[in-house]
């Protein structure tokens, strides 16, 4: 299989009648000239996976810039580089994952969104007073009558699986003495 053809199949492994909606693939020209490739990760199985950002510089016939910001991976090169960025691409997708075709599961999504929900809230400020849980003896958030976990717990009806609180609640009681 060529680079075109691996990314077609990334990109088939990810539509699933709503990714495709929302995210994709563009490839378009530099008027430089160059190629710009971007890549959109939210919601697949490279979601906020590590890139090291890669440039070379050689004159302005042979040069390339990758990099992922904001869950983008952003490919730029001269004329010839189209294959090289998504070769790129590809090597590093690879790289992050042996099932790298596999889109995420729907579980993936919930695990996420819920810790994308739990660590907001360990970054929200909490008062002097204590959580209204009974027994809980942390402080409760600013906008809120409970604290970080008791919140989830209250909003999502269930706990969260991993909590991670004592650490941060030593931290913030350290702060406020």
């Amino acid at each position: 299989m060529n680079a075109i053809d691996e990314l077609q199949q990334w990109y088939i492994s990810n539509c699933d009648g709503d990714w495709e909606h929302s995210w994709g693939i563009s490839i378009n020209t530099l008027d430089n000239p160059g190629w710009s490739l971007k890549i959109n990760l939210c919601d697949t199985n490279l979601e906020n996976c590590s890139f090291d950002r890669m440039e070379i510089d050689n004159g302005e016939d042979n040069w390339l810039h990758c990099q992922v910001e904001k869950n983008i991976f952003e490919g730029f090169g001269d004329s010839t580089k189209l294959i090289q960025l998504i070769q790129i691409f590809l090597d590093w997708a690879k790289s992050q994952n042996s099932d790298w075709l596999l889109p995420p599961t729907s579980e993936d999504f919930w695990v996420k969104e819920d810790r994308d929900f739990y660590d907001l809230l360990k970054k929200s400020p909490v008062t002097l007073e204590p959580c209204q849980k009974a027994g809980c003896g942390k402080r409760h958030l600013y906008y809120s009558v409970m604290c970080a976990e008791h919140h989830f717990e209250m909003v999502k009806n269930y706990r969260y699986p991993e909590i991670e609180e004592k650490a941060i609640d030593r931290e913030r009681d350290n702060y406020w003495d």
